[in-house]
């Protein structure tokens, strides 16, 4: 005899209509948020020294195997709502650089740390990449590396790479940008190279983080257009 499948239906439940992941998603953002703000980013750095410490010897022979070949973990979104420039400005102001709002945190939970460091395009950053929470430093607007792939009708690029404290690379970042016809949203093909060698479960992740973290940011950027 066949089992049932699984199921649950919300026969009186909440009055957000949200599905049940986005709540839970929204309560460990809150949670994240409440640990960040009570721990502090020394203390969290602090935290997580030998798990950053494991992850940087693990990306280093990551980057030793890999032959000097790199693959992007890539995906392509369409936003609706904000122009690609409002987007970017919002995202890196003209002033300051990326500045760790605490919002722009909130849009992963696994972004621990970031801050500016050595100037306004370089930032210190702890997040976890696949399942390794990594300390690196992440400078923007750097000139792009010769293995990205280039798409000509994305008129706008976004640069950076990130580092290890040694100086090693460990990835490379090359987002585009390309405003709809109609004056409304913008697509944007966003992309993170990490060396071969770091593995597809890795890549899959960060497929998986670049989605989570620009739909939010995406819609914070939206709400502040709103806000002026």
């Amino acid at each position: 005899m066949a089992s049932t499948p699984f199921a649950i239906d919300v026969l009186k439940g909440p009055s957000s209509n949200r599905a049940t992941k986005d709540l839970e998603a929204g309560f460990a953002r809150r949670s994240m948020m409440l640990v960040r703000r009570l721990l502090g980013e020394n203390s969290l750095i602090e935290l997580l020294r030998e798990e950053t410490a494991a992850s940087t010897e693990w990306w280093k022979q990551a980057c030793l195997s890999s032959n000097k070949e790199w693959t992007p973990a890539r995906i392509t979104l369409s936003v609706r709502g904000v122009l690609s420039k409002e987007f970017i400005q919002w995202f890196i102001p003209a002033q300051g650089g990326m500045l760790p709002e605490p919002e722009k945190l909130a849009a992963h939970p696994e972004h621990w740390v970031v801050r500016p460091s050595q100037g306004s395009k370089s930032m210190t950053v702890l997040e976890t990449l696949g399942e390794r929470p990594t300390l690196f430093t992440l400078a923007f607007d750097v000139q792009a590396a010769h293995f990205v792939q280039n798409e000509p009708t994305f008129t706008t690029k976004m640069t950076g790479r990130g580092y290890l404290e040694d100086g090693t690379p460990i990835m490379e970042l090359y987002h585009q940008f390309r405003d709809h016809a109609d004056g409304q949203g913008f697509d944007v093909d966003l992309a993170i190279y990490f060396p071969v060698g770091a593995g597809e479960d890795v890549v899959e992740c960060h497929r998986q983080h670049l989605l989570v973290e620009f739909s939010n940011w995406s819609k914070q950027a939206f709400d502040a257009k709103l806000a002026q």
